[in-house]
């Protein structure tokens, strides 16, 4: 049985995966949850929940973040899918091995489920290290970039 509460449990692993579409069935109901694509987690809060007050108080706690090696920022997938390192085919790719980037910016993308999803910068720095190759299957949690944050802001 689908309540309001299941409703709710399944708005937060959207939100934590990343992922932008979900359909929920049962034998009595068929929910089929979306989200659009949103700029910030602050302006994606209001959109997941209503704030209507029998729903509980979802409290949103950001992921952690990958500690700090000596080798840099490790990168990690948030979703499981193929990657794509470059916009289209014969394109250059989203980023190459010593570009500057900022927190937020788009280093690949993957197609799961037929979506596709960007991969997004989590801190700034430089690429140090690229995981992956183009078209290859990745799973959840597979570490994609290695990003040099050690660098001397100017």
């Amino acid at each position: 049985m689908i309540t309001k509460k299941t409703v709710v449990d399944f708005a937060e692993v959207m939100k934590a995966y990343g992922l932008t579409k979900l359909e929920l069935k049962d034998d009595e109901k068929y929910i089929l949850l979306e989200t659009g694509r949103v700029s910030s987690p602050e302006a994606n809060e209001d959109r997941l929940f209503t704030k209507d007050e029998e729903f509980e108080s979802v409290k949103e706690e950001a992921p952690e973040k990958e500690p700090e090696t000596k080798g840099g920022y490790v990168q990690k997938s948030i979703v499981v899918g193929t990657i794509y390192l470059s916009p289209a085919e014969g394109m250059d790719t989203f980023v190459k091995v010593g570009d500057k980037v900022s927190e937020g910016d788009v280093l690949s993308m993957v197609e799961s489920m037929k979506m596709f999803n960007e991969i997004n910068a989590e801190v700034s720095g430089t690429i140090k290290e690229i995981l992956v190759s183009n078209g290859q299957t990745i799973e959840f949690g597979q570490p994609l970039f290695v990003i040099d944050t050690d660098e001397e802001e100017a």
